[in-house]
């Protein structure tokens, strides 16, 4: 039981690794379908927390695939549109 703990914990706490495939696929599936979301919304959409969202979605913008900009009105608000 003690190794596919410490497996498990080595698949989870990999911070230079890309986020997994399979999270980046399905932000860009809600996205895809919404053009234009929250970090919040796709969070609930997804299933994501909302940090593995986050961070997703700062990978898919290295990448230039989305544009994320604060909300004017008020700057809690993370938006991310499709490019």
């Amino acid at each position: 039981m003690k190794g596919k703990f410490a497996r498990l914990l080595g698949t989870i706490f990999r911070p230079n690794e890309p986020a997994p495939v399979a999270h980046r696929r399905a932000v860009l599936q809600e996205l895809e379908q919404s053009v234009t979301a929250t970090t919040r919304s796709l969070s609930r959409a997804t299933g994501l927390s909302l940090s593995s969202v986050n961070r997703v979605v700062w990978e898919l913008e290295q990448e230039g695939l989305v544009t994320r900009y604060r909300d004017p009105s008020d700057p809690r608000v993370m938006n991310v549109w499709l490019r």
